[in-house]
């Protein structure tokens, strides 16, 4: 089963917009703006966000995609 158009788009737009946050965080660490408690909960509940929906448009193509079954939630 091929992904709709539509559907690529919104995971590209999930991926980019996780991306640019994930890099704003580590800036801030990086740059002492950002304890490390602080940016390890940022970080992870970030990346949380980003396995829920990638989750969610998975099972647009296969509805038996669970959290579990996440490539992304295995590495969390």
């Amino acid at each position: 089963m091929a992904i709709k158009e539509t559907e690529f788009d919104q995971m590209t737009d999930l991926i980019t917009s996780t991306s640019g946050k994930l890099h704003k965080l580590v800036g801030a660490f990086v740059y002492d703006s950002m304890n490390e408690n602080a940016f390890l909960k940022e970080f992870k509940a970030t990346l949380s966000a980003l396995d829920n929906q990638v989750t969610i448009l998975a099972q647009s193509v296969n509805p038996t995609t669970t959290v579990e079954s996440s490539s992304l939630s295995k590495l969390m």
